[in-house]
């Protein structure tokens, strides 16, 4: 999350999204509802406060696998490309994507 404070309306719609993760449930049965911070700060306390904000929230699962803020997601996405295909490549940004990929996927 960018910050704490500018994410709080992020942080309050777990309530309203686990509501609905519930509905959709006992309607469909169970299925993985995953969260995963995005655009997460580089440093700072902020990220652990919305990690804490997610575990009151047992619907969803936490995958450590924070994609932080970096300029070239932000520019790889505004050209329809993943960081993978933007050049020059940004080797944290890939790493934190594939790190989040392996976990979904493996």
């Amino acid at each position: 999350m960018v910050s704490f404070e500018r994410a709080a309306t992020d942080v309050w719609s777990f309530s309203d999204i686990s509501q609905l993760i519930e509905d959709a449930q006992n309607l469909r049965g169970e299925f993985p509802v995953y969260a995963v911070l995005n655009n997460a700060d580089v440093s700072g306390s902020d990220n652990n406060e919305a990690i804490e904000a997610i575990s009151d929230y047992p619907a969803l699962k936490y995958l450590d696998a924070p994609v932080r803020r970096r300029k070239s997601i932000a520019t790889s996405a505004g050209k329809g490309l993943s960081v993978f295909e933007h050049g020059p490549k940004d080797a944290k940004a890939c790493e934190e994507i594939q790190s989040l990929i392996n976990i979904i996927f493996k």
